[in-house]
């Protein structure tokens, strides 16, 4: 079962992005990865417009 507050790793987000290029239904990769839609739909959505770089993590330190 997937929640809000679920983390993924670099090597899991490449993953969910290959099995979205792979025509799996976003719903599907949610289920597979234990994660929700919305976190597949950042991740493919960071991906199109970021590139490989947009799947690194981010600091949340804001200067």
């Amino acid at each position: 079962m997937s929640h809000g507050n679920a983390r993924t790793t670099y090597l899991g987000r490449m993953l969910i992005v290959e099995r979205h290029r792979d025509g799996w239904p976003k719903a599907h990769i949610a289920s597979a990865m234990e994660v929700s839609r919305k976190c597949v739909s950042t991740w493919v959505d960071r991906f199109a417009a970021e590139g490989e770089a947009g799947l690194h993590e981010r600091s949340l330190v804001r200067t």
